[in-house]
């Protein structure tokens, strides 16, 4: 499965804004900002609630944010746990304490920001003009370097290469790595913006332009593969498992493409635009349908293999001792994989978004509308 940032809707957006419900996601407005044990008090962490869902705190951490503007994305890994929050602050937080480790001021506030990379001991910031290079273990900026063009999306990571995709409707890989760093590789023109991140299959990159034009490209050198349309754009990222792309879309349907020619292998259609991220692992892929609930489908057929009617809106966000955890933006469940059943459910006020270290039984990161980072361990 390739990683998500996940929240419980939309794509880069969804992490970046549709999640951050409750705090202002303008950088134009830095409002005043909270001590550490007032952002703490705004977050309930409930010991009861979060057993339930098979987890117990570890430890809370207090990334540096500017005035009371939200964390945009987490990138937990095995020994830190990176955090980069609206107004250009990059904490780097210990993931066995939660203490801080460093902390960069990359810009400022009216920098929009659209990806977080952790490669090693560099880390990497990127906003729409630019990528930012951040020793992880000083905190030094090591490296600035410009985008030929403004990007809009998170990046997907082919070797040295970050492959965006842009408003004006391109998909382009820009040189990260190495003393060319910094250039234009190669870009595909498209028919319209591409506002989500492309999803790799292994060395083919898909995307989807907002016209509903589907791409597929070499990752290495952009060169067409294969094509195909959908009839609306989408507001949530394209999946990727078992080399099938996944893409819930705005007319209404859920479709699965080949990488190897662009051909549609399936469409499920559905009563209502589809805005709620789907998850692809394990050959199957999981999608919030309205007036469904959350729906399992098989990847390679789109066979329907359970509806859970009683929890809407959510996204498979992690599998936790053979249990799908679900997040919807106020309450997470626990969702039996093979029959769809409901097994638990927990309200979870003031959190943000979900993220594991690992997709399959990893610890878990809680991030408040607050500011604050929470580590779950598996019970």
């Amino acid at each position: 499965m390739r990683a998500l940032n996940l929240t419980y809707r939309g794509g880069v957006a969804l992490l970046a804004a549709s999640l951050l419900m409750g705090c202002s996601s303008d950088p134009y407005t830095v409002g005043k900002g909270m001590s550490p044990d007032k952002r703490l008090a705004a977050f309930s962490t409930d010991a009861g609630d979060w057993a339930k869902l098979g987890y117990r705190r570890d430890w809370t951490g207090f990334p540096a944010i500017t005035g009371n503007l939200p964390i945009q994305f987490i990138a937990p890994k095995a020994d830190v746990v990176v955090v980069l929050e609206a107004g250009s602050q990059v904490s780097v937080l210990e993931a066995s304490t939660g203490a801080s480790r460093t902390v960069a001021e990359l810009a400022n506030p009216l920098t929009r920001f659209v990806g977080l990379e952790v490669d090693g001991d560099r880390v990497f910031a990127i906003s729409e003009a630019e990528v930012f290079t951040v020793d992880a273990q000083t905190g030094v900026l090591r490296d600035r370097k410009r985008i030929e063009k403004v990007v809009a999306t998170e990046p997907a990571v082919f070797g040295g290469l970050m492959i965006f995709g842009t408003p004006a409707g391109e998909v382009m890989a820009h040189m990260a790595l190495g003393s060319i760093g910094g250039v234009k590789v190669w870009g595909f023109g498209m028919s319209g913006p591409v506002s989500h991140k492309p999803v790799l299959l292994g060395s083919t990159v898909g995307a989807v332009a907002q016209s509903g034009q589907v791409v597929f490209l070499n990752a290495e050198t952009g060169g067409l593969i294969g094509r195909n349309s959908m009839f609306g754009g989408v507001e949530t990222d394209p999946v990727a498992d078992n080399n099938i792309m996944f893409v819930a879309s705005l007319d209404q349907s859920l479709y699965a493409f080949s990488p190897f020619d662009g051909s549609m292998l399936w469409r499920y259609r559905t009563a209502h635009p589809l805005r709620t991220q789907p998850t692809a692992f394990g050959g199957r892929v999981y999608c919030s349908i309205p007036g469904e609930g959350l729906v399992a489908f098989e990847g390679s057929s789109g066979s329907v293999l359970w509806r859970c009617k009683d929890f809407s809106d959510g996204v498979v966000v992690a599998i936790n001792r053979n249990r799908l955890l679900a997040f919807n933006g106020s309450e997470a469940a626990l969702i039996d994989p093979e029959r769809g059943d409901l097994l638990e459910r927990a309200k979870v006020p003031g959190v943000a978004m979900l993220k594991p270290d690992s997709f399959v039984d990893g610890n878990l990161y809680a991030v408040s509308r607050s500011g604050v980072v929470v580590k779950f361990l598996r019970r």
